[in-house]
């Protein structure tokens, strides 16, 4: 019963997708965005999932370069004013959970009362912006992309409010895939909203492949032999409570410096006519074609 062949089809507009989907055009789609996700998961007439969530993450990367970034204690109040939550309602629809830890629930590294102790907190934005004498607010320039994931700007509008709140003059910088990509290897920003992977495997991938979480050569100029120390130790340790030890002082760390502002997952919604029987996909969210059929 299992498929003799497949046909590919490129739908890159949204409403499109879904008129096809709707209709019959085509059998399956995948990386639906949110915004048409949550319409087509209503209809009865089709299935619908997230595959690997918790594989990706939104996130916003911060400049240790350029000043006033290059200070902690701004970098701080960036992460405290950006409000999660309301990125997780209201871009990604409340398809998944805010998020301030680097993975998901399901990794060793994370922990709940660190993840749990991550507050959206203005007042205290600008309490420490005035401690590293930026209390009259400045400009930034932030780094965002429609053609990487339509999420990314919207992100980034959020931003724009949340940091304008405490006195940060954000202006977004909509760029062609190719250059987003370009400046975020570069580390060519100021600030970038942005994605990673790898974060649902062990924590020693995530650290040692994703290049915004790499202890040495990091793009955003981030450098801590404490960090790099933590991560290498926790990487050769066999013990999995020693592991998970030290991956919490690596979480303090990341809720210390802040160079990589952690946001919310990143899934990868799919819709299916629903006589497709048999969808699966494997952990790095990839479609398995191998056991899908056709219901007659």
């Amino acid at each position: 019963p299992y498929l003799d062949g497949v046909v590919l089809r490129v739908i890159p507009d949204a409403a499109s997708l879904s008129v096809n989907l709707e209709s019959g055009g085509i059998h399956l789609a995948e990386r639906v965005q949110i915004t048409e996700f949550r319409r087509l998961a209503a209809n009865p007439a089709l299935q619908s999932g997230t595959a690997a969530v918790g594989a990706s993450f939104f996130n916003v990367l911060l400049s240790v370069r350029q000043s006033p970034l290059d200070d902690v204690r701004v970098r701080q109040a960036v992460a405290l004013a950006i409000n999660r939550q309301r990125v997780a309602t209201t871009v990604m629809e409340g398809v998944v959970e805010a998020a301030c830890l680097p993975y998901p629930p399901s990794s060793l590294g994370y922990d709940r009362e660190q993840a749990e102790g991550c507050k959206h907190d203005p007042e205290r934005a600008r309490q420490l912006l005035a401690e590293a004498g930026a209390g009259g607010g400045f400009d930034v320039a932030l780094t965002t992309s429609t053609q990487v994931a339509p999420e990314l700007p919207k992100l980034a509008q959020i931003v724009q409010a949340d940091l304008g709140a405490i006195g940060i003059r954000v202006r977004i910088e909509d760029v062609e895939q190719s250059t987003w990509t370009e400046r975020s290897v570069k580390g060519d920003y100021q600030m970038m909203t942005h994605t990673y992977g790898r974060a649902h495997k062990d924590p020693t991938s995530l650290f040692g492949t994703a290049v915004v979480w790499r202890p040495t050569n990091n793009p955003t100029g981030y450098s801590s032999p404490e960090y790099a120390r933590l991560v290498a130790e926790a990487g050769s340790t066999l013990d999995p409570q020693r592991r998970k030890e030290l991956y919490r002082q690596v979480n303090d760390l990341v809720l210390r410096d802040n160079w990589v502002v952690p946001v919310a997952p990143n899934p990868r919604p799919w819709v299916s006519r629903g006589e497709v029987q048999g969808v699966d996909f494997n952990l790095d969210g990839m479609l398995l074609l191998d056991k899908i059929w056709i219901k007659p």
